[in-house]
């Protein structure tokens, strides 16, 4: 699979970093103040955890997958020592979760919430091999204000 990667500056890590933040917030608060629009808060969730994973990649590999295929950006991801292989899971069963969330017509269940019917039907398996992710040398390499 070919990657569209972009480098990252310490700018970028933190602008990806404050949108995970931003998004996570959110869907905390719409949950606890709307249980009922479970479509909403879980793809504020879903939309956290794409920033994280850029967040996480830009710190550890000085660069993020771009483009529409947000698979690309789990294959990545999966590069990330020593956690990526379980933060690329994680994030799979996120993105198995977005289509329904954001754009279905029946709301997401307490079933598709935790995870189950996500990881049962998601597509993605874990890459034979990774994107080259040789980090670029003076880019991305600080920690943003808030630990990952």
């Amino acid at each position: 699979m070919k990657f569209r990667v972009q480098p990252c500056t310490d700018t970028t890590t933190e602008g990806r970093l404050a949108r995970a933040i931003e998004f996570f917030d959110s869907a905390e608060d719409e949950r606890e103040q709307h249980p009922e629009r479970a479509n909403a808060w879980v793809t504020h969730y879903i939309l956290a955890g794409i920033a994280a994973a850029d967040a996480v990649c830009c710190q550890a590999l000085g660069q993020h997958a771009q483009g529409d295929n947000h698979l690309q950006a789990v294959s990545l991801l999966w590069s990330v020592q020593p956690d990526g292989p379980e933060l690329s899971i994680a994030l799979g069963v996120l993105l198995g979760m977005k289509t329904k969330a954001a754009y279905g017509e029946r709301p997401v269940s307490a079933e598709d919430r935790t995870g189950r019917r996500a990881a049962r039907s998601s597509s993605w398996t874990p890459p034979a091999s990774g994107p080259d992710t040789r980090r670029p040398t003076g880019q991305g390499s600080r920690a943003p204000g808030r630990g990952m």
